[in-house]
């Protein structure tokens, strides 16, 4: 049986096709030696009608059993030596914005930490919730991971000018412009008709 690696949380490497919201940076990304060994697709999120449950949901449940290992890849604490150096209350406040909004603290709370509680707090927003989601952009600075989520605008994670910032500050690999029109064409679900809205709330859409 071959060794098959398989996205858990925290994030990992995969040998299997990116999710229907996920993508590489670039078609083809191998920042990542796990990434290079299995196939990466670069695809719009437009059209999927089956919902997650149908989808990542299932086919996790259906491919962990028959997997040799697990490896994870990306994991908070593989964070703490980059963030130990993140000292000044500028390097705070730019970290901050690579936070998804709905857990990003105030500044006000950032800038009265202690060295070791900045590694901690950022630690603990990032693995409190799907960390390709909540720290997809800090693991593409410190780690090199070819990931990012293309419904971060979609689901108000971050605004349009916050993922340019974002793509600027951790690369983009010469496909900036076709990412950042992926994600206008998208637009935000919170804009969208209030029955698509709430097809998109419970993940059909």
């Amino acid at each position: 049986m071959a060794r098959t690696t398989w996205p858990v949380q925290p994030v990992t490497a995969m040998r299997r096709p990116i999710s229907r919201n996920t993508a590489a940076s670039r078609p083809g990304a191998d920042a990542c030696g796990p990434c290079r060994q299995g196939k990466t697709i670069f695809r719009s999120i437009q059209g999927y009608g089956p919902s997650t449950n149908e989808g990542e949901v299932s086919l996790s449940r259906t491919m962990v059993p028959l997997a040799e290992s697990i490896d994870i890849i990306y994991k908070p604490n593989n964070l703490r030596v980059s963030l130990n150096a993140v000292q000044t209350l500028d390097s705070r406040m730019n970290l901050a914005r690579l936070i998804p909004i709905p857990i990003r603290s105030q500044n006000s709370e950032i800038c009265s930490l202690t060295q070791s509680e900045v590694t901690r707090f950022f630690i603990s927003k990032i693995g409190g919730g799907s960390q390709i989601h909540t720290g997809g952009f800090i693991y593409r600075k410190y780690n090199q991971c070819p990931l990012i989520k293309r419904d971060l605008l979609y689901r108000d994670q971050f605004t349009i000018n916050e993922i340019e910032e974002a793509l600027i500050e951790t690369g983009h690999e010469d496909h900036f412009d076709e990412i950042m029109t992926d994600f206008r064409k998208k637009g935000k679900a919170s804009q969208l008709p209030i029955i698509k809205r709430l097809q998109a709330a419970s993940g059909i859409i």
